[in-house]
């Protein structure tokens, strides 16, 4: 039971650190728009 609890914990953590890179990697997109356009 407590193997359920930590693989859970871990798929948890990889896919909220997955989804931050994906948010700063668009946010560093946009950014990159912004400097680009007048």
């Amino acid at each position: 039971m407590q193997l359920l609890i930590l693989l859970i914990l871990i798929l948890v953590i990889f896919l909220g650190s997955f989804g931050y890179m994906t948010v700063q990697y668009q946010l560093e997109r946009q950014a990159l728009k912004d400097e680009v356009l007048p």
